[in-house]
């Protein structure tokens, strides 16, 4: 069957050899491992399997890289610990995450997204991602702002911060981050926390001090990247810590204080109006722009979680969260029917206040990742506009990206 898939000249063809195998093989091993007399066998087959399908993943499109992962998935060697640790390793060779990225190749960016959202499912405490949250340091983080698409930006952060759930301290110093990788990541939020007007006024000598500048906040971005430097500093700690980082600390509580001034306007102006709208709400469009809003107030009651526990002295690593797409998917997944509740490509909210937001959540259920169709085609995620929140701080209005 290998043989065939792998040396046909038609699509259809390979295509159906590969539903076959990934159709029927996990009802065989599903029955055979009730009897013990096929134990031994199962495990010659399973290896010989696993061979065949590496060979085969280096030239699949994305429907076939489901197939094969959920296959793969479905062996009894690959449910213990070795195994999975064995499975992730063979999604992320695919990603070649060792290697240094090109902003202009985003079908290769598209294929690294890809992986890790079938490598998610896998980890656990007992299989940390720490190696795999390097290599995006190295590799993926430089590249981030010569990207012009909006939308694989937003992807890129998203992944990076699914990574980074997995990220733990390492009593043996291997796979821990090292102070040049955490200020990369450092560097990346300062970019989208802005100094408050007199600090930024005070560092531009030629700025006109009658403009009126506008300051916008890219809620989205700061989610995914607050989480990963919260998630990272928690296991280096005097990063920010340090008597030797007086300055860095002072000038990050700065941009902090701005920040979470404007969040918590902005959850205000949100809770106000999903009070009101969700009481004359007589259209679809109403109730769809009452999803969206409440998707905005799960992303920012989430920032201002993790800036409290920023603001400590020193800066705390306690508090966990949900991120905001995980909710969604969890309710999805689910198939919970809530009004108001749902979203397509966003995280449903609750009504709740920011304290409860914080409080301590059960673990959400992961949903099939489902890539983009073609050979990691990027079509779908280039012209797909992702929400992300921005608000203008000091019209006091929000707006989608």
């Amino acid at each position: 069957m290998f043989n065939q898939i792998n040396t046909a000249e038609l699509d259809q063809v390979r295509k159906r050899g590969i539903k076959f195998l990934c159709g029927k093989l996990p009802n065989f091993f599903s029955s055979a491992s009730s009897d013990a007399s096929f134990s031994m066998f199962n495990r010659e087959i399973e290896d010989l399997l696993i061979k065949n399908v590496k060979r085969t993943l280096s030239d699949c499109d994305a429907e076939e890289f489901i197939m094969f992962v959920r296959l793969l998935a479905s062996l009894s060697s690959m449910n213990t610990l070795q195994g999975r640790q064995e499975l992730v390793a063979i999604i992320m060779e695919q990603s070649e995450l060792d290697k240094k990225f090109n902003s202009d190749d985003l079908e290769r960016i598209m294929i690294l997204v890809s992986c890790i959202q079938q490598a998610i499912a896998l980890f656990s405490k007992n299989v940390n991602s720490n190696k795999y949250v390097l290599m995006f340091i190295d590799n993926v983080l430089g590249i981030f702002d010569q990207i012009a698409d909006e939308g694989i930006r937003f992807e890129i952060l998203k992944s990076f911060a699914d990574l980074c759930s997995f990220f733990t301290w390492s009593s043996t110093g291997t796979d821990t981050v090292s102070d040049k990788q955490i200020d990369a990541v450092y560097n990346l939020l300062l970019n989208y926390l802005p100094k408050p007007p007199v600090e930024a006024q005070l560092s531009q000598e030629t700025e006109d001090k009658n403009d009126d500048t506008e300051v916008r906040f890219n809620f989205s971005y700061v989610e995914c990247l607050m989480y990963t430097f919260h998630a990272l500093a928690k296991c280096k700690q005097n990063f920010l810590g340090s008597p030797d980082n007086k300055d860095k600390l002072k000038d990050f509580r700065l941009r902090l204080q701005y920040f979470a001034k404007g969040t918590k306007n902005y959850i205000k102006e949100l809770r106000n109006t999903l009070i009101n709208s969700s009481l004359n709400a007589k259209t679809d469009a109403d109730n769809e722009q009452n999803k969206i809003r409440r998707v905005a107030l799960k992303v920012t009651t989430n920032i201002d979680a993790l800036i409290k526990d920023l603001f400590h002295n020193p800066p705390a690593y306690k508090t966990s969260i949900t991120l905001s797409w995980k909710s969604s998917q969890s309710l999805e997944a689910q198939g919970v029917q809530q009004p108001n509740k749902q979203n397509k490509r966003s995280l449903s909210v609750s009504n709740d206040s920011a304290d409860s937001d914080c409080s301590a959540r059960k673990k959400p259920e992961r949903g099939i990742y489902q890539p983009p169709t073609g050979k990691y085609s990027t079509q779908n995620s280039s012209n797909d506009k992702r929400r992300t929140f921005s608000y203008d701080n000091q019209k006091t209005r929000s707006r989608l990206m």
